[in-house]
């Protein structure tokens, strides 16, 4: 497993460093092989409520939707008329997703983590490795699902590709917490500007001194269980990935 580990986070850091934009809405990253290290500890070795999965593929051919016109450079198509097709080996590896802020107890889960490497976006990589956890996730024991009763997500809330993309697999938009969240530096926030005056704009500073960073509206969205079994969520699901 160590080695496993050695060899995926170095493929991980070494291929995501040359898209440093994939991190734009994430609290964390770009990474190097040390703060990536670090931060898998933390979020997921050391944490019993989250896993991090490697994504890799089975021998295939993979179909890649191009862009629309605006998004290709000058010459970018082919005799597919906008379709990329390529090969791909056993154990190719594709991206990460994950389990976080599990709790049994209160019988929930979320999904994050997930980074698509850019070649393997528009295809059929991200809904399938997101609809086999839905699986593993929300079926029952009988199934051997973990028959959880939610899954959630949550999103920057300007960030409208992450929201319809939940949508998308069935999450229904649950609402907007307000400054749920501090973001780093050079990440994505807000700043609420109030009046001159003590106390009447957005603090900048924690009580330890140290300097804060711009604020993040969130977006929660989740499927549940009734959404799942009965509201015709898991046959959703599946016929997506029939059809990828």
């Amino acid at each position: 497993m160590e080695a496993d580990w050695s060899r995926l986070s170095n493929i991980f850091v070494t291929e995501t460093s040359k898209h440093p934009e994939l991190f734009d809405w994430l609290p964390t990253g770009p990474y190097d092989q040390e703060s990536y290290t670090q931060t898998f500890n933390t979020v997921a070795r050391n944490n019993p409520g989250a896993i991090i999965f490697a994504i890799l593929l089975k021998r295939w051919t993979v179909r890649r939707e191009r862009r629309a016109n605006g998004g290709r450079e000058a010459g970018d198509e082919n005799e597919d008329g906008g379709v990329e097709v390529f090969e791909v080996e056993d154990g190719t590896f594709a991206g990460t997703i994950g389990l976080l802020n599990t709790d049994l107890g209160r019988s929930r889960t979320e999904m994050g983590h997930i980074v698509i490497l850019p070649r393997f976006q528009r295809t059929f990589v991200g809904t399938h490795a997101h609809g086999l956890l839905l699986q593993h996730c929300l079926n029952p024991l009988s199934s051997g699902g973990l028959a959880l009763r939610r899954v959630q997500w949550q999103a920057n809330s300007l960030n409208k590709t992450s929201i319809r993309a939940a949508q998308r697999m069935g999450y229904q938009l649950e609402g907007i917490m307000r400054f749920e969240r501090v973001v780093p530096e050079g990440k994505a926030g807000v700043r609420a500007e109030g009046e001159a005056g003590e106390g009447k704009s957005m603090p900048m500073v924690d009580a330890n001194g140290q300097r804060l960073g711009n604020g993040r509206h969130s977006a929660m969205l989740a499927i549940c269980w009734d959404d799942w079994m009965v509201g015709g969520g898991r046959e959703r699901v599946l016929g997506m990935m029939g059809r990828d």
